[in-house]
């Protein structure tokens, strides 16, 4: 379920373009971090829609090594019902997976610019692993030089879990509208 978190951020994203902000501006409201902390202004550089430099390889909405314009796909266990004011999975899963690739695709889809996020991830551990929610995350900065924070633009609960085998591979995409 897409959440405020991204609605908010879009509108922002947009609403910077069609006004040629280029530094820290007020978000309108509230993001929420995963750790429940909110932010009322984004620092611009990288912050955008079509910016994104890839996918971080980590399985942890705290991972240090992400930069600006970085997405994530990251997978839980949590049951939760989705919705509109989650920032965070209910139960991450940081452990036993294995990024196999990644990437970001700009295609168009019936005439309208589209992002494929796409992260296949495979099962390194001895036991199976079900997974049953999946949150698409983007890396942003509040003021420059400050640390990144996950943002949690979308989880989905799976209607399905998915039971991940050792040594099983699963894909998995988000499409976002640039």
């Amino acid at each position: 379920m897409i959440t405020n978190n991204y609605k908010l951020w879009r509108d922002w994203v947009l609403n910077r373009a069609s006004t040629n902000q280029f530094n820290q501006t007020d978000l309108g409201g509230s993001i929420v971090k995963t750790d429940g902390t909110e932010w009322t202004k984004l620092t611009t550089i990288f912050s955008n829609i079509s910016t994104s430099y890839g996918i971080i390889d980590a399985f942890s909405e705290t991972a240090t090594d992400a930069g600006w314009g970085y997405f994530s796909v990251l997978v839980g266990s949590g049951s939760t019902a989705a919705t509109v004011d989650d920032h965070a999975l209910v139960t991450p899963i940081t452990e036993g997976l294995t990024q196999v690739s990644a990437g970001i695709t700009n295609t168009y889809i019936n005439g309208v610019s589209q992002k494929l996020i796409v992260r296949t991830i495979q099962n390194t551990s001895a036991s199976d692993i079900t997974i049953s929610e999946v949150g698409l995350y983007k890396y942003l900065r509040e003021y420059h030089g400050n640390p990144l924070a996950a943002v949690l633009l979308d989880r989905e609960v799976l209607d399905t879990p998915v039971v991940l085998t050792p040594g099983a591979v699963k894909t998995f995409t988000f499409t976002i509208q640039n």
